[in-house]
């Protein structure tokens, strides 16, 4: 099968600035507010009026802390209270 014939079948799917909000990330972006009101309080990055810190320069995003993706998870142990969880950053590999 030809790389077209793959594309075709695929569709082409617009790729993501480097830096972009981007998978998983949005998820926490939906939820800043709600986790805000409730105590919490997650990178910049995740706000929803978040604009990069390299807008308007011409340096690469990963020169500045918010131009890194960084993965979150959130827990909620079963054994545990319904109002004991956890946040905690993951190891990513590079973007």
């Amino acid at each position: 099968m030809a790389t077209q014939d793959v594309r075709e079948i695929l569709g082409n799917r617009p790729r993501k600035k480097l830096g972009e909000i981007a998978g998983p990330e949005t998820w926490w972006v939906e939820r800043q507010q709600a986790l805000e009101h409730a105590g919490y309080m997650l990178r910049p990055r995740y706000r929803p009026d978040w604009t990069p810190s390299w807008a308007g320069t011409n340096k690469l995003p990963l020169n500045f802390e918010d131009g890194h993706r960084q993965l979150v998870r959130f827990d909620q142990h079963p054994n545990d209270r319904a109002n004991d969880v956890s946040l905690s950053l993951m190891e990513s590999p590079s973007c």
